[in-house]
């Protein structure tokens, strides 16, 4: 370890916390408290330690003696905090250990924005929002703060004129901290979903995944913007889109119960819109399924499936766009052949009631895509 190791245990302890070492911390820490069971500052920094390694039921002993010791002290406040939040989940505690800690210290922004985390998992978004702008406010400078306060402030906004707005607000925030991976994808989000430009979306979220390519959300939302950027996917992909919506709904009606008199009110859009979800399932679920097993996999991932299956399926993904397109549609015919035959529909019938169905979507779709495109070179 160098000639570090012959700093004060108590410097020495903050080093390797300034670090973000985490394991050595927690190792060290744990020496230093063999040797005297009552040091407080073993006990601070082991319990972040073991918090940072996700190991939160072994850092609750360690949180509960700093409180007894002091319950008064911010730092330990704030500890206690994020044990309840990130290793149990329990935010109504956390909200009572931040609101008496800052009691003692109101300017802290950190203090205000892990209040904003825990008001926005509380559902409390006026209050997450309050917290977040004081947090701004005092701490301007602060990434993940903007970050946080751009995610809030955006959810009331609607329409490409607010979503240019975001996205000068991203730009602020990553002059602060440029590799912030998490800022770069999340303007890519305001691109794809709400200014129709897959292929700036697509340029962001590769760039965030150079920066973290381990990160399971980059993955997801390059697979995402892949599909977006081709009309024909797109328009297979609208009962993925429902599904997605009615999953929303549902969220919505279990953080406000008395949303549901809405649709007791009007359970006939209800059940209409249920209709069309389950029709659309049936008419595009298998071709939008097939379609991404086969033609808009990328490398990477047909590299992953190819260490199952052998060597063949990414080569496969090697082969001309064409090839691969033309493999999709004889599945898919072969698929809409054989469910007709066992439902009894003839089968030129269920071709024509099929190309109409999906002919309608597409071209709604197709016009919904121009009209967001024109709104957002107007508000540009």
């Amino acid at each position: 370890m160098g000639t570090d190791e012959h700093l004060p245990p108590k410097e020495w302890l903050e080093h390797l916390h300034l670090a973000e070492q985490w394991e050595r911390l927690e190792k060290y820490a744990g020496e230093t408290l063999a040797a005297d069971a009552e040091d407080v500052e073993a006990h601070f920094h082991r319990a972040w330690a073991l918090l940072k390694l996700e190991r939160g039921k072994e850092a609750g002993p360690h949180v509960e003696y700093l409180l007894r010791v002091n319950s008064e002290e911010v730092s330990f406040l704030k500890l206690a905090a994020f044990w309840h939040m990130y290793g149990h989940k329990r935010y109504a505690q956390a909200r009572t250990c931040l609101e008496s800690a800052l009691k003692i210290d109101p300017e802290d922004a950190s203090l205000w924005y892990l209040a904003a985390i825990v008001e926005t998992q509380l559902h409390q978004f006026e209050a997450a929002r309050h917290c977040i702008i004081r947090a701004r406010q005092l701490d301007p400078d602060d990434a993940d703060i903007a970050f946080l306060h751009i995610s809030l402030v955006s959810m009331e906004q609607t329409g490409a004129k607010a979503a240019w707005q975001t996205v000068r607000e991203h730009e602020k925030a990553l002059a602060l901290e440029p590799d912030n991976d998490s800022l770069i994808a999340s303007m890519g989000d305001v691109y794809l979903d709400e200014l129709e430009m897959p292929e700036r979306a697509e340029e962001l979220y590769r760039q965030a995944l150079a920066i973290d390519p381990s990160d399971r959300h980059h993955q997801q939302r390059l697979w995402k913007v892949m599909q977006k950027r081709n009309l024909l996917f797109r328009t297979l992909r609208l009962p993925f889109s429902g599904a997605t919506f009615a999953f929303n709904v549902l969220r919505a009606i279990a953080i406000k119960p008395w949303l549901i008199l809405c649709f007791l009110v009007g359970f006939k859009l209800v059940l209409a819109y249920l209709a069309w979800l389950l029709a659309a399932t049936v008419v595009f679920g298998p071709p939008a399924l097939i379609a991404g097993w086969l033609v808009v996999s990328d490398l990477q991932r047909a590299s992953r499936t190819a260490e199952k299956v052998g060597g063949w399926w990414l080569d496969f993904h090697r082969l001309p766009m064409w090839v691969r397109l033309g493999c999709c549609v004889l599945l898919m015919t072969a698929f809409w052949w054989g469910l007709f035959a066992m439902v009894g529909i003839p089968t030129g019938q269920g071709f024509i009631g099929i190309g109409i169905f999906f002919g309608v979507h597409f071209l709604i779709m197709a016009v919904r895509v121009a009209m967001r495109k024109n709104e957002t070179k107007s508000a540009a």
